[in-house]
């Protein structure tokens, strides 16, 4: 199984992790989340019933109760028969990273990006960032560092140390 817990920084320590409510977790797997807007908005993946494939990415944001409002499949655009995981937000909030088994692909996982269309409250086609981000292996995280001109990807590769390496 798989659920979603977050804690939040206070200070120089983290506090107590805590579930999400149950309109992110529910009776499936839930993983590979990424937050937005100080907590306001979170993108994770699911294979909740009702999606387009295996595992979806849906997003939901957060109510003035605090709870967060039933999750929105976010559509063809991203979502495929195949599966879609691990989904990073860019800080500005318009560029969704995932990782897809779908899409024009070189082969297993590649990551893809999506990009917020405001005048349609949809993310675009997705994209593949291809060669030398994507391999025939399986490529599946993206991490920006804060000035967003370098990357770090995990991915399995040939000459890698493990399953899944950095880069």
């Amino acid at each position: 199984g798989g659920d979603i817990w977050a804690s939040r920084k206070k200070g120089k320590a983290y506090q107590q992790k805590a579930m999400l409510d149950e309109n992110i977790n529910k009776n499936s797997i839930e993983i590979g989340a990424s937050i937005y807007q100080e907590g306001d908005v979170i993108f994770f993946n699911s294979n909740k019933d009702g999606g387009v494939g295996g595992f979806d990415l849906y997003m939901a944001r957060k109510l003035p109760t605090g709870q967060f409002a039933e999750p929105m499949n976010l559509g063809p655009n991203v979502n495929t028969k195949y599966d879609e995981d691990y989904p990073v937000i860019s800080t500005d909030g318009t560029t969704l990273y995932f990782a897809s088994k779908g899409h024009s692909n070189m082969g297993g996982y590649d990551i893809f990006k999506s990009v917020w269309n405001a005048e349609e409250r949809a993310f675009g086609p997705a994209v593949n960032l291809g060669y030398p981000i994507n391999t025939p292996d399986d490529n599946m995280t993206i991490s920006f560092t804060s000035n967003g001109r370098n990357a770090y990807v995990s991915a399995s590769r040939e000459g890698g140390i493990g399953d899944l390496d950095l880069y």
